[in-house]
């Protein structure tokens, strides 16, 4: 369900995910590396493994900023690009304004080509859903 999602909307082929695993904790699933030590590991009690890929936030299920940076750039639809402008408005709050031929939900959100995680595109506005923090202390890095 959660690949076919990624498939539908952003373009993301279900079979890029064939070798691995989604494990359930809670409201969040975790991406793993199918492996013959899989069943073996299950006895054991671990606190974290893979990475984690998807939370459930209300009644939606959301990708993760760090799952889409890694696979994002497998997208052939859903993919915004932004100028450094238009990122500085996302990181102080504001929306941006998308002209896209999309339904109302996630876009990959790029700057010179570079997946930097997610916005939420509602009526043609964009809201960011990156974490600011990380955002704001990589533009302060850069200059």
């Amino acid at each position: 369900m959660l690949f076919s999602y990624l498939e539908e909307r952003f373009g993301i082929k279900e079979q890029l995910f064939y070798d691995y695993l989604l494990l359930k904790k809670k409201k969040t699933w975790f991406l793993v590396n199918d492996s013959r030590w899989i069943d073996s590991a299950a006895k054991l009690k671990i606190l974290k493994v893979g990475i984690k890929a998807f939370e459930e936030v209300g009644a939606f299920i959301k990708p993760t900023t760090r799952f889409i940076q890694f696979f994002g750039n497998k997208a052939t639809k859903s993919r915004f690009d932004i100028s450094k402008t238009e990122l500085k408005k996302l990181v102080n709050g504001e929306t941006i304004t998308a002209d896209m031929d999309l339904s109302n939900g996630y876009v990959i959100l790029l700057v010179e080509n570079r997946v930097l995680g997610l916005g939420l595109l509602i009526n043609g506005e964009i809201r960011s859903q990156l974490p600011m923090k990380e955002i704001r202390a990589s533009m302060f890095n850069q200059g």
